[in-house]
């Protein structure tokens, strides 16, 4: 019954609204056709008890091999990001537990704020903004530059990484990348200059993005 098989979302965000997809996508996963099955609830902290059989947990809270003795009955623990070291993924497993992330998640998101970043770094739009509001209206007194032409070092060229190159590109901007996992070939699919150091990238970058 529902007290014996209790999901949680665990997060510090305020994500209770999300509850309906997260009950309906733990239903597909467990058992489709039971939506019922699960009593689905939201937690601030890493839950206990035996009748919790699957979590979601979030970043910064911690799943480690220490709550796993008050978690006898868990199935399934599931990283509500793309990254899972807050999970101890290796102790889980042994346990017989699957382990689940969600690589993509937020990866368009992160890239936009990337170059929104950028761009008002290159723009010093904080200075700019106050400056405006003083009366004044001058893009030399705040020390702007253009954004055309700058240069961007990328370290890693993954998912992020590359779509974040990809816009600095379109931007006209000059993009160098710190990715030894990469191939060449891919680098230069991005229109991307590889360098062979990190001290190399930043010694010639006007941003970084890590």
């Amino acid at each position: 019954g529902i007290a014996e098989n209790r999901v949680f979302l665990v997060s510090l965000a305020e994500d209770e609204d999300v509850l309906p997809h997260f009950r309906a996508a733990f239903t597909r996963a467990l058992d489709a056709g039971r939506p019922d099955a699960y009593d689905v609830g939201f937690a601030h902290q890493t839950p206990a008890g035996p009748d919790i059989v699957g979590l979601a947990v979030a970043p910064p809270i911690r799943l480690t091999a220490g709550h796993l003795a008050a978690l006898p009955r868990l199935r399934i623990a599931a990283a509500a990001s793309a990254g899972y070291d807050h999970l101890d993924a290796a102790a889980l497993m042994a346990a017989g537990i699957s382990v689940t992330h969600t690589p993509g998640y937020c990866d368009i998101e992160v890239a936009d704020h990337v170059i929104a970043m950028t761009t008002a770094l290159l723009r010093n739009l904080h200075v700019g903004d106050a400056h405006a509001r003083a009366g004044g209206w001058s893009s030399r007194a705040v020390g702007a530059k253009r954004i055309t032409g700058s240069v961007l070092g990328v370290v890693g060229l993954g998912r992020t990484g590359a779509l974040v190159a990809r816009r600095a590109v379109a931007l006209g901007m000059e993009v160098l990348a710190w990715a030894p996992r990469t191939s060449l070939a891919k680098v230069r699919e991005l229109g991307v200059t590889p360098v062979a150091t990190l001290n190399e990238l930043l010694a010639a970058s006007d941003v970084v993005s890590l």
